[in-house]
């Protein structure tokens, strides 16, 4: 063993986890394990850490670690998820000092608020179809921006959803569109199908007419449904997604996430009546509190108009 043993298990780990994991999630785990290792060498120059050999690894220095993250003031979810990448490492290692960390300092384990934000405006939703209405429809990255931010909010699709979904996914006959690879897809998360909306069914079928066009032109093939420019005609990176986003955003004159997106596809179910149990599925949540608690919840307004008289 070398001098930093916790490095060198990194490789095997994740050959152990070989079938069980998708490529997609194996490379976010080697990244975020690479990175902590990282962050752990310096330690560990500074005397803050006693040793980076799993089996002689201390309580002590593991609550080291996680404090320092947190004065970094690192999001409470991004050490929750460092906490459960460097646990499962550590006991491959046959270490259970992450274990042993959080039933000595149970105060290092994130707190997660349940907070509501608000979705993304109704007005900035209708903004975004007119301007598609005023805009070139004989422009490929123009209509492929319009129908990749349009179909974020009329699916609800998560940004890996949608990013990773293929042409075969896409159900022309139904108007439906399947997503393959959800959140949570090596564990808990399902594949699920959603409709897509008939207001925006003119601009997909503009956008599939111009993708087969480019693809001609380019003499190119492509089964992602919304693919690169790279000349690989691949699944489109998270950046490239936020970077159409960006020239969405300058063309209505508001800016947004792909999460406010999200949660308006939630909001606008639940506020016509849809049961919460149905949106939940829509939106790919193992749980109905998640649905309610995250993304949509019955206005004020309205549980009063439906109460009333009711006492």
């Amino acid at each position: 063993m070398g001098k930093y043993p916790l490095e060198e298990n990194i490789a095997p780990f994740l050959e152990s986890r070989e079938g069980c994991i998708t490529d997609i999630t194996k490379k976010n785990i080697e990244r975020r394990l690479k990175r902590i290792v990282g962050e752990m060498k310096v330690m560990l120059d500074k005397d803050e850490i006693s040793s980076m050999a799993p089996k002689h690894m201390t309580p002590e220095d593991i609550r080291n670690f996680l404090l320092t993250r947190i004065k970094k003031k690192v999001s409470p979810d991004d050490i929750a998820h460092d906490i459960s990448a460097l646990d499962q490492i550590m006991q491959f290692s046959g270490s259970v000092a992450v274990r042993q960390c959080l039933i000595l300092y149970p105060g290092l384990k994130p707190k997660r608020k349940m907070s509501r934000k608000p979705p993304l405006p109704t007005e900035v939703y209708e903004k975004i179809l007119a301007e598609y209405e005023k805009s070139d429809k004989n422009d490929f990255k123009s209509v492929r921006a319009f129908c990749m931010v349009l179909m974020y909010i009329c699916t609800g699709a998560r940004n890996k959803e949608l990013r990773l979904a293929c042409l075969r996914d896409l159900n022309l006959n139904n108007w439906t569109i399947y997503f393959e690879h959800v959140k949570g897809e090596d564990t808990w998360g399902e594949p699920r199908t959603v409709e897509i909306p008939e207001i925006i069914r003119p601009l997909v079928k503009r956008y599939l007419e111009l993708r087969t066009a480019w693809l001609i032109v380019h003499n190119g093939r492509s089964e992602a449904l919304f693919f690169s420019l790279n000349g690989k005609y691949d699944c489109m990176t998270s950046n490239s997604t936020r970077l159409i986003k960006r020239h969405i955003e300058k063309v209505v004159g508001e800016r947004f996430e792909y999460r406010d997106c999200r949660r308006l596809f939630g909001q606008r179910f639940i506020d016509n009546d849809v049961d919460l149990q149905d949106v939940s599925v829509l939106m790919g949540h193992a749980k109905t509190e998640t649905t309610n608690g995250y993304y949509a919840r019955r206005k004020n307004t309205d549980a009063i108009h439906n109460a009333h008289g009711k006492w």
